[in-house]
């Protein structure tokens, strides 16, 4: 892997890339107006909303490498390694937002905080926003209305009108996100049956004794996934988080080893991946309503 680029500030990409700086805390780059430009790996002080019309080979995003399709638009936030392992883009095309933290803590340090939690920015590996024809022409009448206002003569009201922008771009972008779920449910769902064969396996391979119990990020790399992007995919789906439904397959593969009068509790415990019997013992009250000991009792009754 090649050295990554660290540029602290929006004047650092700019000047290393030789684009115009509109402002410190906020510029948009329009790719179109270089004939070539030089693929590196960066990791950036600042955020990132880079909308890609044209891009040729794999780019790195986080973890992994994927597939740049025309028409998608990714969210980079601070210190994420973003960009490709050497190389030149021939006429390049596109744009770029990107801004500081502290455009938003100087409109208001509640909107700030936003930023933070805006999901797309969580998705740290490889998921990419795919946008249809409409909603590539809203993301671009809001690049352009930023581009206008670090036109005009800066005031007090620049960073405000700005700012907005950038929320209303937010608000589109978590549209299509909705309406890309919504189009690759039936993949969800095939998803979530490969999810739920991961934990099966993992237990009917006596991983758990050796492992302890199945992680959210166990099951999201085994799926090719980010943890962020699974967690939200499995809670759509099921109404549940991820790792309640981790819990729901364990406390299954525990009742299954209930039954067996030859395993005492804590060996049940140990088999199924918990460290400690009373950790079990709490996770299952909290699951069945009733202690493990009660459910084997109960159980080995009915079926005696």
């Amino acid at each position: 892997m090649s050295e990554i680029i660290r540029l602290e500030r929006v004047p650092d990409y700019c000047q290393r890339y030789h684009f115009d700086c509109m402002n410190d805390l906020v510029t948009l780059v329009d790719y179109s107006l270089v004939q070539k430009m030089k693929l590196e790996l960066m990791s950036f002080g600042f955020y990132a909303v880079i909308l890609k019309e044209s891009h040729e080979g794999p780019l790195t995003y986080g973890l992994t490498k994927y597939n740049y399709q025309n028409g998608s638009m990714i969210f980079v936030e601070p210190d994420q390694i973003f960009g490709a392992d050497g190389g030149i883009v021939e006429e390049p095309q596109g744009y770029a937002l990107l801004f500081s933290a502290n455009l938003f803590r100087s409109v208001n340090t509640a909107i700030a905080g936003m930023i933070k939690e805006a999901p797309f920015f969580s998705y740290d590996c490889n998921e990419a926003l795919q946008l249809s024809s409409s909603e590539l022409g809203a993301a671009l009448s809001c690049f352009t209305n930023i581009a206008n206002e670090l036109k005009q003569p800066f005031d007090n009201h620049t960073y405000q009108i700005v700012v907005a922008n950038i929320l209303t771009l937010f608000g589109h972008c978590q549209r299509c996100y909705d309406r890309q779920y919504s189009e690759q449910k039936v993949i969800n769902n095939e998803l979530y049956n490969k999810f739920r064969k991961v934990i099966e396996d993992y237990y009917a391979e006596g991983m758990a004794e050796k492992m302890g119990l199945p992680s959210v990020q166990y099951c999201a790399r085994k799926l090719g996934l980010t943890p962020n992007y699974f967690g939200d995919m499995i809670k759509r789906i099921s109404g549940r988080s991820a790792k309640e439904q981790i819990q729901q397959v364990t406390i299954e593969n525990v009742k299954a080893l209930l039954l067996d009068r030859s395993l005492n509790i804590s060996e049940v415990a140990y088999k199924t991946g918990f460290k400690y019997p009373h950790h079990l013992s709490r996770v299952f009250k909290k699951m069945t309503g009733v202690s493990p000991f009660t459910y084997r009792r109960k159980m080995l009754r009915e079926m005696y």
